[in-house]
């Protein structure tokens, strides 16, 4: 374990934009050579991506995992346009979270919502709230597919409190769910909020929760974390990543035997566009 917590800590950070989170949980099988080519917009463009049955893709900031020869695509239902969101902003969801199903990753069909949210109001899903960064990893022993997420409850908005800035965990036997709500925990003590998050599993199925941990001073930095073997609750095997200091939209893979951290900063696709529209960016 201190082996593997070492090599987090001496991970090559690289600094990208991620303007969605689907790098997490790819699995490494070769793309279907048949399929076909997908038209990327311009920024000053906007291209609708919809799904087998006409409607726009609706799965923010999640990811995509590989199971039975299907890739699954899964992430944060968003509100729809126009829709009154009061103090909220547009990434807390009334819905929950959505799957998508594809055999080439250009055409996806809906499955539906794995992760319900709720209109009972003692509910810790009680929506409006948010769900943001799913990501799923399917663990061997148990047979269970896990789901982690940052977790802000009702009404969704971001505070540093308990209930509002967790580590969210949900569980199901199938890919295509329904996945039960466990609950949601901060990781190493209550003092550090929980923001952006990843899953990464290891080569010996250990399993880790990486996030972006702010303290109460406004400082933060991006932490690992040893999941259990059920990967249902964190333990206390952690690890401070030094070099990855204001950082979120975390992704990690492995190759060679070499982890690397793909990552962007603090509100860096703000600042990505910004510095485009001062052209001081190709």
């Amino acid at each position: 374990m201190k082996q593997h917590i070492q090599c987090f800590k001496t991970l090559l950070l690289s600094i990208v934009i991620l303007f969605f989170g689907c790098a997490n949980s790819l699995a490494q099988e070769t793309v279907p050579q048949e399929t076909a080519t997908f038209k990327n917009g311009n920024f000053d463009e906007f291209i609708e991506w919809h799904d087998t049955h006409g409607d726009i893709i609706n799965a923010h900031d999640g990811g995509i995992i590989f199971v039975n020869n299907k890739y699954y695509w899964y992430g944060l239902a968003l509100r729809p346009l126009g829709e009154d969101k009061g103090e909220n902003s547009g990434a807390a969801t009334t819905t929950g979270i959505n799957l998508y199903s594809s055999t080439n990753l250009l055409a996806w069909h809906y499955e539906g919502v794995i992760l319900p949210t709720s209109q009972d109001i003692t509910s810790p899903l009680r929506s409006p709230m948010r769900l943001e960064r799913p990501k799923i990893i399917y663990n061997k022993k148990t047979n269970k597919f896990v789901m982690w997420f940052h977790y802000v409850g009702y009404p969704g908005n971001h505070k540093q409190d308990i209930g509002f800035a967790d580590a969210g965990v949900a569980v199901a036997d199938k890919i295509t769910g329904p996945f039960q709500y466990i609950g949601h925990q901060r990781p190493i003590n209550d003092s550090g909020a929980v923001k952006d998050c990843t899953l990464f599993m290891d080569n010996d199925t250990t399993a880790y929760f990486v996030y972006d941990r702010k303290m109460p001073d406004g400082s933060r930095c991006l932490h690992v974390v040893q999941l259990t073997d059920d990967f249902l609750n964190t333990t206390n095997k952690w690890a401070k990543i030094d070099v990855a200091s204001r950082r979120e939209a975390p992704a990690v893979f492995k190759h060679d035997g070499t982890y690397f951290l793909i990552t962007s900063d603090v509100s860096g696709w703000k600042q990505m566009l910004l510095k485009l529209s001062n052209q001081t960016i190709c």
